[in-house]
C-alpha cells in the first residue's frame, strides 16, 4: 500500500512538471497582427498562397526567424495575417523586418515587397505593401 501511494505521488509530480514545461513553451509565443495589400485594381486567381516572413537583418542579408503562409481560397487584398514567432528567437539589440509574398498556385511569384517593414515595437498593427513582378 505504502508502494502505491509513492508511486502515485512520483508520477503526479512528473505530470506537474511536464504540464509546467509545456505551459512555458506555449506562452513564449509572441504575435505580430497586420495586412498586406498592392494597388493594381485586379483580382488574384483562385488558389494563390499568400507567405509572410520576419527575418533578422544582419549585413545585407535576411535571416528568416519565423514566417506564416496560407492558401488563398477567393480572397482579395487587404489581406489579413497573425504571424507567431518564439520570443526567446528575438536577440536585443538586432534589427528585424517583415515581408510578405503572394504566389499563384503553380508557384509563380505575382507580388512582393519592394521594401521591407520594421518589426513593430509595441504590438502595433502593420501594414505591407506589395507591388506586382509583371
Amino acid at each position: 500500500m505504502n508502494l502505491k501511494k509513492t508511486l502515485a505521488m512520483v508520477v503526479g509530480l512528473t505530470l506537474l512538471v511536464v504540464a509546467i514545461f509545456f505551459a512555458t513553451e506555449l506562452y513564449d509565443h509572441r504575435s505580430i497582427l497586420g495586412t498586406a495589400f498592392y494597388r493594381e485594381r485586379i483580382s488574384l486567381p483562385d488558389g494563390c498562397r499568400f507567405i509572410v516572413i520576419l527575418s533578422e537583418e544582419n549585413e545585407g542579408t535576411r535571416i528568416p526567424v519565423a514566417s506564416v503562409s496560407r492558401k488563398l481560397e477567393g480572397e482579395q487584398v487587404p489581406l489579413p495575417f497573425e504571424l507567431l514567432y518564439r520570443e526567446k528567437t528575438i536577440s536585443e539589440g538586432a534589427v528585424y523586418s517583415l515581408s510578405a509574398r503572394i504566389e499563384s498556385g503553380t508557384g509563380e511569384l505575382l507580388f512582393l515587397t519592394e521594401d521591407p517593414v520594421p518589426m513593430p515595437k509595441d504590438d502595433e498593427p502593420v501594414e505591407i505593401m506589395l507591388i506586382s513582378v509583371r
